[in-house]
């Protein structure tokens, strides 16, 4: 799995590839990780290349939202599936998380 990233000002988005199985989790964790150890506060996850999300991707994203809630800044999802939206769903994330239909539009929500 390929993660790019790419710079709005002071909001960084990440745009993964292609779905996050159990196999692939480590890259997206340690991309977070680097993000978040660097002061990068303000994150866009962008899932429009991933038609599947494991719940190991799933708690590696809430583990991210929390470590950067405590830094002060937010975590927003962009461009989920539907198959993606009702796992957040069921599991009562879509409260927790703030969902997008665009990269744009999440990146614009920080601005408010």
């Amino acid at each position: 799995m390929k993660i790019s990233t790419t710079n709005y000002g002071n909001v960084w988005a990440l745009r993964v590839d292609r779905s996050i199985l159990q196999e692939n989790v480590p890259v997206l964790r340690e991309r977070l990780s680097a993000l978040i150890g660097e002061g990068k506060i303000r994150i866009v996850v962008d899932l429009s290349g991933a038609s599947y999300l494991s719940s190991l991707g799933v708690a590696v994203i809430v583990d991210a939202k929390n470590r950067i809630a405590e830094a002060g800044g937010n975590l927003r999802l962009a461009c989920v599936n539907q198959l993606i939206y009702n796992l957040l769903d069921i599991t009562n994330l879509t409260k927790q998380l703030e969902i997008f239909d665009t990269v744009d539009e999440a990146v614009q929500s920080f601005e408010t």
